[in-house]
């Protein structure tokens, strides 16, 4: 018996090296682009479709809210003219201009609802209402048109037009009845000189922030003159082709949650899609679903937040910058809806289910939820997804100006406001992308667009209060 020889005994075979991730097929890379294009533009065309509906949110009820707002506006300085307060020249005949609008858009109504403002409309001009419609609003109105009916008619017993009071809505017909009867305190009691002193306020406050924002844009343009703004680059640094289309990508997921997770949520807890908490819950839901999405690996990676976000060593500063990005783009903002509503002003009048809810006299829960919508939850999501996903992704492709005016375009065609409001909203998303690359953070962004939507709902309130 021999020994065996040590090198013929077999040997464990050595354990393989971990072989990385196959990249993935750069046409299916290049799918990812076409999905997320192909879901811009059936968002857009949803947003389209929805503004020139005839009767949608971009229809009578739009036209309706603002001319009812204008003759509130014209009244309100009526009444301060009338009292010697501040000097309106011509101001009656622009009141009964504004009337004439408002008898306009109310001859686009049908059924009670015509009924009641044409009862209202007849009280403005101090006529007697007419009998027809005050029977068939206390036959087939709601209560609170009943209630309207039953105050304005001159023939009800003085108990029970005291009753019917409580039952007036909030709204402008409730108003207009419980100024009655008449006589000449009844525009003082419709027009309260306060609310007309407030509304000035407002609107010296918003010109006021226009001019304090000229002043931050041509300082903005001398240091970028100067070579002081030396940008520090995308949040996420420079990508590479195939992180670009993986962004591409994790945008796509993001537009597909965004048109479906906060309807389906608020309309499973029985609410509707209308604004208010259900859409709260939804959104809140929608982010955590976001925030998961991007863990999950894409092309064989997966993204975390803090890339997204970029530097964030100091916070207070790189707010103080949104702040002044706000206040700097807020004339460019004005500039461009005021001459874009001018140039187009065959379309149909803009407007925002936001501000739809405000005129419509939204409860304090509702406009606790408004807030949380426009300024925390809008904000956060919208510049992680546009300007941390979108924008870099666009900027492989294209120019850095490029990159930034498409993903300003794209963040405006997908909201509900239209084409007349297009530029003015593409112009906060394309500041919103300078001062992401100025800084090479989203807090400015974030910042910037907290503060625009929080500025504007505040307005909205204060001019509907």
């Amino acid at each position: 018996m021999t020994d065996q020889d040590p090198r013929d005994a077999p040997t464990d075979p050595e354990p393989e090296a971990p072989q990385p991730a196959p990249a993935p097929n750069k046409a299916l890379r290049k799918a990812a682009w076409v999905v997320l294009f192909a879901l811009f533009a059936l968002l857009i065309s949803a947003a389209l479709g929805e503004y020139f509906a005839p009767g949608g949110e971009q229809g009578t009820e739009v036209r309706l809210d603002q001319e009812e707002l204008q003759v509130r506006f014209v009244g309100g300085s009526l009444v301060l003219a009338r009292q010697g307060t501040v000097p309106s020249p011509g101001v009656e005949g622009q009141y009964r201009d504004a009337l004439r609008s408002l008898e306009q858009a109310v001859a686009d109504l049908d059924g009670t609802t015509r009924d009641a403002w044409e009862v209202s409309l007849s009280t403005l001009r101090g006529e007697a209402p007419d009998p027809e419609r005050l029977a068939r609003l206390k036959k087939d109105g709601d209560e609170a048109e009943k209630a309207l009916a039953t105050v304005s008619d001159p023939s009800s017993p003085p108990a029970d037009r005291d009753a019917a009071r409580a039952r007036l809505g909030d709204d402008f017909n409730g108003r207009v009845a419980r100024a009655l009867p008449n006589d000449e305190g009844f525009l003082e009691r419709l027009y309260p000189p306060s609310e007309a002193i407030l509304r000035a306020g407002v609107l010296v406050v918003a010109f006021g922030a226009g001019a304090l924002g000229f002043a931050l844009l041509v300082v903005f343009g001398a240091l970028l003159a100067q070579g002081k703004l030396k940008p520090v680059g995308y949040p996420a640094g420079g990508l590479t082709e195939a992180s670009a289309d993986r962004y591409a990508l994790r945008m796509a997921v993001f537009l597909g949650l965004f048109t479906t997770v906060p309807a389906l949520v608020a309309v499973g807890i029985g609410q509707g899609t209308a604004v208010g908490w259900p859409l709260v819950v939804g959104s809140l839901v929608f982010a955590i679903a976001f925030a998961w999405a991007q863990r999950v690996p894409l092309f064989g990676e997966s993204d975390g937040w803090k890339k997204l976000i970029g530097d964030t060593k100091n916070v207070p500063k790189l707010a103080g910058i949104g702040v002044a990005a706000f206040l700097a783009n807020l004339p460019i903002v004005f500039v461009l809806a005021l001459v874009f509503q001018y140039l187009f002003r065959f379309l149909p009048t803009p407007s925002h289910p936001v501000s739809s809810e405000i005129a419509a006299g939204a409860s304090p829960g509702q406009l606790i939820a408004l807030f949380i919508l426009a300024a925390v939850f809008a904000p956060l999501l919208e510049e992680l997804s546009f300007r941390g996903l979108l924008f870099p992704a666009l900027g492989r492709y294209m120019p850095l100006w490029g990159a930034g005016v498409l993903s300003g375009l794209l963040f405006a065609a997908i909201h509900p406001q239209g084409p007349v409001l297009w530029a003015g909203i593409a112009a906060i998303g394309c500041m919103a992308a300078y001062v992401t690359h100025l800084t090479g953070s989203l807090i400015p962004a974030i910042v910037m667009h907290a503060v625009h939507n929080a500025f504007i709902l505040t307005l909205a309130l204060l001019i509907f209060l």
